[in-house]
C-alpha cells in the first residue's frame, strides 16, 4: 500500500457519487496564498487516470471507457445531484428554515395570530434555549436561538417562520399567550 499513498500525495476520502474503481484524494497547496489549504484531485484506484480535476470529469471518464454515453452519464449524475438538493432543501423545510417568499409568508402567517415574536419569549417554550454573547470586535450582541430537537435559529423571525410554517401545516404550535 505505501507505493499506492505515495503515488497520491494526499490523503484518500470519501467522496459522494465517485464511479466504482475511482478515489478522491485531498492535497494540501504547498505554496501561494493557499498554502496549507486543500484541494480535491481524482483518480482510478490502479492509478491509469490521475489528477482528473472533477467530478463530473471523472463520470465522463469511466462512461468513455466502459463504452456507455458520457452525455447520457453526466445527465443522470446531475439529476441525482438535483435530488440530494431538492431532498437537502425538503430537510430544511422541515425544521422551518425557509427562504425567500415563502419564509415571509410563514412569518406573517404567525404574525397575524400571535404578534410579533421576542427572544425573550421564546427562551421561556418549553425546551427551547437562548444564548446571547458579546462580539468584541464590533460590540454587537450576537443571539441564538435553539429548538428542543436541537436545531439552531440565529435570527427570531428565523423562529417565527418556523411556527408560521408548522402552523400552515396544522400542526400545533406552543400557547403564546
Amino acid at each position: 500500500m505505501a507505493p499506492k499513498a505515495a503515488a497520491t500525495k494526499g490523503t484518500i476520502i470519501p467522496y459522494e457519487g465517485l464511479p466504482p474503481g475511482w478515489e478522491a484524494i485531498e492535497k494540501p497547496y504547498l505554496s501561494g496564498i493557499y498554502a496549507g489549504t486543500t484541494y480535491i484531485r481524482f483518480q482510478t484506484k490502479d492509478l491509469r487516470h490521475k489528477s482528473v480535476g472533477s467530478l463530473k470529469k471523472a463520470i465522463q471518464i469511466d462512461a468513455e471507457e466502459r463504452g456507455l454515453d458520457p452525455a447520457q452519464a453526466k445527465a443522470e449524475y446531475e439529476q441525482r445531484k438535483e435530488e440530494e438538493k431538492e431532498r437537502q432543501k425538503q430537510e430544511r423545510e422541515s425544521k422551518g428554515l425557509l427562504d425567500g417568499q415563502r419564509k415571509n409568508e410563514a412569518i406573517e402567517f404567525f404574525r397575524s395570530a400571535h404578534g410579533k415574536l421576542d427572544g425573550a419569549t421564546i427562551c421561556q417554550l418549553p425546551g427551547w434555549r437562548g444564548e446571547s454573547k458579546l462580539l468584541e470586535k464590533c460590540g454587537q450582541l450576537s443571539a441564538r436561538y435553539y429548538s428542543p430537537e436541537g436545531v439552531t435559529y440565529a435570527l427570531v423571525n428565523q423562529v417565527e417562520a418556523f411556527f408560521g410554517f408548522k402552523m400552515q401545516k396544522g400542526e400545533p404550535v406552543p400557547d403564546f399567550e
